[in-house]
């Protein structure tokens, strides 16, 4: 659990440095959660935030819970609409090395 945390403060630290504003952390419905939204630009991002020392974190992304994610995501512009660009992010934290995965297509996965 301590090291998910920390794998949130890397990503956000990181798109902080990239300009983007904190909107969000750990944002839960009854469905999961999302890690962190942010406003880049104009853009709503929703992030989801994987790390792992020893597998490729996006591996760890499963269909299931890409469908809790978009769950998560409706409710979310349901309680808060959002007239702007919308938009889902992967960060993958692997060791020292962040990947930026920019709006991730459903099907990616």
């Amino acid at each position: 659990m301590q090291l998910g945390k920390n794998f949130e403060e890397i990503a956000l630290n990181y798109l902080k440095s990239i300009g983007c504003k904190l909107i969000s952390k750990n944002f839960r419905c009854k469905d999961g959660e999302i890690d962190l939204i942010v406003i880049c630009d104009s853009t709503l991002v929703f992030v989801e935030v994987k790390g792992s020392n020893y597998l490729n974190p996006i591996e760890r992304i499963t269909p299931r819970k890409l469908k809790n994610i978009i769950s998560c995501i409706e409710y979310y512009l349901s309680q808060k609409p959002h007239d702007g660009d919308i938009r889902l992010d992967v960060i993958c934290i692997n060791k020292d090395h962040i990947e930026h995965l920019r709006g991730v297509e459903i099907d990616t996965f």
